[in-house]
C-alpha cells in the first residue's frame, strides 16, 4: 500500500448464528401471470443458507414466517 492509501478490511459477524442477512430476488413471472419472488436466509460467518423458499408476493410477513420456521428448525 502507498502513502494516503486506507486498508479495506472485510468484516463477517465473530461466529456463526450471530447475524444472518435476508433478502428476496425478483424471478420471471409464473405460468399465470404471478410474480415470483424468492426469499432466503443467508448465514453471516458461514454464508449457510439458512432458509431459502419461493412465493409470488414480497410483503414483511413472508420474510417473518420465513424467519420464524428457520429459527424453529
Amino acid at each position: 500500500m502507498g502513502p494516503g492509501e486506507t486498508a479495506r478490511l472485510r468484516w463477517e459477524a465473530s461466529h456463526l448464528g450471530a447475524l444472518w442477512h435476508g433478502d428476496v430476488c425478483h424471478g420471471l413471472a409464473l405460468a399465470d401471470g404471478r410474480p415470483l419472488r424468492i426469499h432466503a436466509l443467508l448465514d453471516d460467518k458461514s454464508r449457510y443458507v439458512v432458509a431459502l423458499e419461493a412465493r409470488c408476493s414480497e410483503r414483511e410477513e413472508d420474510m417473518l414466517s420465513l424467519f420464524l420456521a428457520a429459527l424453529r428448525r
